[in-house]
C-alpha cells in the first residue's frame, strides 16, 4: 500500500490561462484530519477540486494512494474518495433518504439495485448527520444547513478512505458546526484522511491536526496548528492585523482579526 493517501507534487492549474494554483505540494496520510486555510481568493476549492480529479493539472501530479487521479475510472474512484461541494443544488424529486442512498452506487454491480446491509449504512449516515427525523422529506425543501449534512451523510455512505469538503460548515450554526466537525475528526481518528476547506481560524484549530495555509494560490505554511498559526503569518496572509489570547477554560489560543488602522 502507498505511504501516502492522498499527494500533490508541484501542482498547477490554470483557468482561463490564468495561473490559478501554483506549485503546491501534499502529502497526505490516513488517519489525519487536514483544513485548507486562507483568504478569499486564495484557490482552496480549486485545490481542492484539482485534487478530485475534477479539474486538469497544467504541471505536477495529484496522486491517491500512488497512482494518479486520472488513472482511476469513476466508480473506482468513488469508491476510494468522496467529496462535498460547497453551494451543490436541489432541483430533483428524491427524498433525503434516497439521496443518501447514492453514495452506495459506487459499491453495487451493474445487476444489482442494492447491497447487503445498504440500508442500515444509509440509516447510520442520516443518525451521525442528525437527519433521521427528516429521512422521507424531499431534499430540496431543506434548508441550507439541513442540505448540507445530506451531502455530508451522502459521502459517509460511500465509505471512501478519503473525504474532501469544500467549507462543510457554511450554511450551519454553531452547533451543527461544532457537531459536523467532531463527527469529521472522529473519522478520521477512525483511519480515514478528511481534507477540507474552512474559513473559520478558531475551529479549524480545534479540530484539524494539520493546517494548510494558502495565499494568492500558493501554500505559505503546513503543520500542526500551534506552527501554521502565527498571528505575525496570519497578519499577513489576510491582510489585517490578526491576535490571539488564551482562552483559560480550555487551554485554546483563539484568534481575532482588527479592522486595519
Amino acid at each position: 500500500m502507498a505511504a501516502y493517501a492522498l499527494e500533490a507534487e508541484g501542482l498547477c492549474l490554470r483557468l482561463s490561462g490564468k495561473p490559478i494554483v501554483r506549485g503546491v505540494d501534499l502529502h497526505l496520510e490516513l488517519g489525519q484530519a487536514v483544513g485548507i486555510l486562507g483568504p478569499n481568493g486564495a484557490a482552496k476549492t480549486s485545490l481542492l477540486r484539482a485534487l478530485c480529479g475534477l479539474l486538469p493539472l497544467s504541471q505536477g501530479r495529484a496522486l491517491l494512494f500512488g497512482r494518479p487521479i486520472g488513472s482511476y475510472s469513476r466508480r473506482e474512484l468513488a469508491r476510494r474518495l468522496a467529496y462535498v461541494p460547497q453551494n451543490a443544488g436541489c432541483d430533483f424529486n428524491f427524498t433525503l433518504r434516497q439521496l443518501v442512498r447514492m453514495g452506495r452506487y459506487p459499491h453495487l454491480s451493474r445487476l444489482s439495485a442494492a447491497a447487503p446491509g445498504d440500508a442500515a449504512l444509509v440509516e447510520e449516515a442520516l443518525a451521525k448527520t442528525g437527519l433521521t427525523a427528516y429521512g422521507d422529506r424531499l431534499a430540496r425543501t431543506l434548508s441550507g444547513g439541513e442540505w448540507q449534512r445530506a451531502l455530508i451523510a451522502r459521502a459517509l455512505c460511500q465509505q471512501a478512505d478519503c473525504l474532501l469538503l469544500d467549507e462543510p460548515t457554511a450554511a450551519l450554526d454553531i452547533a451543527h458546526q461544532n457537531g459536523v466537525l467532531a463527527l469529521l475528526r472522529g473519522l478520521a481518528g477512525e483511519g480515514r484522511l478528511v481534507l477540507l476547506v474552512l474559513h473559520d481560524i478558531n475551529l479549524a484549530a480545534a479540530y484539524c491536526d494539520h493546517l494548510l495555509l494558502m495565499q494568492e494560490g500558493r501554500g505559505v505554511a503546513f503543520g500542526p496548528p500551534e506552527e501554521v498559526l502565527r498571528p505575525e503569518l496570519l497578519s499577513q496572509v489576510y491582510g489585517c492585523p490578526v491576535r490571539s489570547v488564551l482562552d483559560e477554560e480550555t487551554g485554546r489560543q483563539l484568534y481575532y482579526g482588527l479592522s486595519p488602522a
